[in-house]
């Protein structure tokens, strides 16, 4: 029972190490002009919730995001951009194992509950977007829908990104992560 328990803490370090270590990378790809950008280092915090759990990667994506402030790559302009740029976002990806995979004939398994997890990680920018950021908001139009149309399109295209990418990773990794 000991051994389990060091073995999953150990992969809780390593998949936010990986988490981290890609969000540099991803620092290197431009991004939205007010921050945001396809952050397909989220792929850590989807495996770990396939991998190790919901609570996984819950911490994991709650530790990622405490990590990044740490190393200093993490902006914020308050505490509730903390919340709600990082630690809610982060912490909500670790959600998507709470809807089982669908199994396709062919043997694929569509991860959808990294759909899900990425509908609520939208939720806490645009609400992020509305309630901190309203002042970006071009004159004469509403700050909900430019909240809505601000943090959009690279949301989306995170989830593509993850999607593919953990549909491709997943099935390789469960045979190597015994818990």
């Amino acid at each position: 029972m000991k051994n389990k328990k060091v073995l999953w803490m150990s992969y809780i370090a390593m998949f936010i190490a990986l988490e981290v270590a890609m969000e540099f990378v991803n620092r290197a790809i431009p991004g939205m002009p007010f921050g945001g950008n396809v952050s397909f280092s989220l792929i850590a915090i989807f495996l770990a919730s396939y991998l190790l759990g919901v609570k996984g990667g819950i911490i994991v994506g709650i530790g990622s995001s405490v990590v990044l402030f740490a190393v200093g790559i993490a902006t914020f302009w308050g505490w509730w951009s903390v919340a709600l740029d990082y630690v809610i976002p982060f912490g909500v990806c670790g959600l998507a194992a709470i809807i089982k995979n669908v199994r396709l004939k062919n043997g694929w398994e569509l991860p959808i509950g990294i759909g899900f997890a990425m509908v609520l990680k939208f939720l806490s920018h645009y609400f992020s977007g509305v309630f901190l950021f309203y002042q970006n908001t071009p004159a004469g139009m509403s700050k909900y829908w430019y909240s809505f149309i601000y943090n959009l399109p690279y949301n989306l295209a995170t989830l593509a990104v993850c999607f593919v990418l953990v549909m491709i990773l997943l099935p390789k990794l469960k045979k190597v992560v015994k818990l």
